[in-house]
């Protein structure tokens, strides 16, 4: 049979609802090919290779009689072709993406299975409704356990359900915390889901609340349709602004990391809005015994590929102008003169009245100054962390780092979110932090990351910082790039000094400043942390 055939035949056997859920077509897949025609699955941004027979040993020790089995993530459906074929025990297999369905149907001769009740194909949301018998074997997919972390609570039989908006960073660390509260959290893909999915799990999960991290358009009115509280974390900064929101949507309440965004938010037309500094996943990001084998250490965005980007944008967006492009290098100019300030947007209205609204009305609320932001920001960071070149310092990021590496500089390309960051973290004598230009009121998620591990900190001082942190006693600040350099040369000579102010730093963000504790508050917010206890959490993200 092809796998066309093979799939139908799969389907034909299945229940009627399921085969039609699987048969609606997709909008988008994580599906795809590696250069050699390998199926590969992505999850934030990195595609992995979709395979099994480098994990089928497990599943081959199983034995042929004995309680039901549980296949937790399809993979490539290798596993589970095996145990239908070689065992007589009921095989229960579950994965949330559709694509990964359709082609795990045109590998899988199981049609006989299902009919047998032999194979109980499980998609999405059904997980939550199935009772798995308490003696059931589970299998995690080893390469993709942390994109099924959630199924270790959709499996307890109590406790009420919350819709995790699938996304990139934060989300899976969100979604710890809901679990560790007693939340049963049902991961929502909602940009590679069919249509119809979407009202199938808002009408059949029964969820009690909904949590996202950043707007996206839409979902604040397709919960209110349902009734379901939402709480939305907004991390980061979007130069088109926030995702608008239609009709009142007072179920909805956003939490910003910026102050400065909130009368941003309101115009969008969220009627409730609130401050809610970041954090940082202490479940993962703990202190170790730390050799230091690196002097001085930054990890994130040298910004020089976006500000680029940005220069690019602006001059399209104003081709025509010529004279306007003119005072916008007159208002970088000014910018460039006081780095410590973030003042385009003063400037910009001074020598262009009018021009940073006009731009909102005709480029669908693009914010000119923000734009303009990104390159004051990404000349401000590879200017002042280049002035540590000579102590010693270790760069992790983009290749726009390769710009600094006549100063001495040290550029040692991507680190991993999961992976690499808490192993550089505990590998540093300083950390530094130097924020965008045009944020210097948040409090970066660097921050909380390196203090959470048990890092040495020295971050520019801003009102914001002295709110949470005592300088000092938890880290240390600067204001100038020559007193960054003065203060990363004295700590490097006081390791025992080091040593008490990051302790002390680990400490506060373990109490205070944990997403745990930020979930929390939002489920709090939201009137509904009565409604679970604490529970277990799930496997980490790798």
């Amino acid at each position: 049979m092809s796998s066309e055939e093979l799939r139908e035949a799969n389907l034909d056997a299945m229940s009627s609802e399921l085969a039609l859920r699987l048969r609606e077509p997709l909008p988008d897949s994580r599906l795809g090919v590696d250069d050699d025609g390998a199926p590969t699955w992505t999850r934030f941004r990195r595609p992995r290779l979709l395979r099994d027979a480098h994990c089928m040993e497990r599943i081959q020790q199983c034995s042929v009689e004995g309680p039901p089995i549980i296949l937790l993530g399809l993979g490539a459906g290798q596993r589970l072709a095996w145990l239908l074929e070689n065992t007589r025990r009921v095989v229960i297999s579950w994965d949330p993406d559709h694509a990964i369905w359709q082609y795990v149907l045109g590998v899988v001769d199981g049609a006989d299975a299902i009919r047998e009740g032999r194979w109980k194909p499980l998609l999405g949301p059904d997980l939550l409704h199935f009772r798995v018998p308490p003696e059931s074997e589970r299998h995690w997919h080893p390469d993709f356990r942390a994109a099924y972390a959630d199924a270790e609570s959709m499996l307890q039989p109590e406790g009420p359900v919350a819709l995790m908006v699938q996304g990139e960073l934060y989300v899976d660390d969100v979604a710890e915390g809901l679990r560790a509260l007693g939340w049963r959290v049902f991961r929502w893909d909602v940009a590679y889901l069919p249509t119809a999915e979407h009202a199938h799990i808002l009408a059949t999960t029964g969820a009690r609340m909904a949590l996202a991290v950043n707007t996206q358009e839409g979902l604040a009115e397709a919960l209110r349709s349902h009734n379901i509280p939402f709480a939305v974390w907004e991390i980061d900064p979007n130069t088109s602004g926030p995702a608008p929101v239609h009709g009142p949507c007072d179920q909805t309440v956003v939490f910003t990391y910026r102050q400065h965004n909130l009368p941003a938010l309101r115009r969008a037309g969220y009627r409730h809005v609130e401050h809610l500094p970041l954090a940082a996943p202490t479940h993962r990001y703990r202190p170790s015994e730390r050799v230091p084998t690196v002097p001085i250490a930054f990890v994130g965005a040298s910004m020089a590929e976006s500000g680029q980007r940005m220069q690019a944008t602006i001059r399209e967006m104003l081709a025509h102008e010529p004279s306007t492009l003119a005072s916008l290098e007159r208002v970088w100019a000014i910018q460039r003169q006081d780095p410590s300030r973030w003042i385009i947007p003063k400037i910009l209205e001074s020598v262009c009245p009018g021009l940073r609204a006009r731009v909102r009305r005709t480029h669908a609320g693009v914010d000119l100054a923000l734009l303009m932001g990104e390159v004051s920001a990404a000349e401000k960071r590879l200017s002042w962390l280049s002035h540590l070149g000579p102590l010693g310092l270790q760069v992790w990021g983009d290749a726009g780092w390769s710009l600094t590496l006549a100063h001495g500089v040290s550029w040692n390309g991507w680190a991993d979110h999961f992976t690499d960051l808490p192993k550089i973290y505990a590998s540093a004598a300083i950390h530094v932090d130097v924020p965008r230009l045009y944020q210097q009121d948040a409090v970066a998620m660097r921050i909380f990351g390196v203090m959470s591990a048990g890092g040495f900190l020295v971050a520019e001082h801003s009102p914001q910082l002295l709110e949470l942190f005592r300088p000092g006693v938890e880290l240390e600040t600067y204001r100038t790039p020559a007193e960054l350099v003065d203060k990363c040369r004295f700590y490097l000579q006081q390791p025992e000094r080091r040593q008490a102010i990051a302790q002390a730093g680990c400490e506060r963000v373990h109490r205070d400043h944990s997403i745990r504790v930020r979930v929390g508050q939002m489920v709090e917010r939201l009137g509904l942390s009565a409604l679970a206890s604490p529970g277990p959490s799930g496997p980490r993200s790798p």
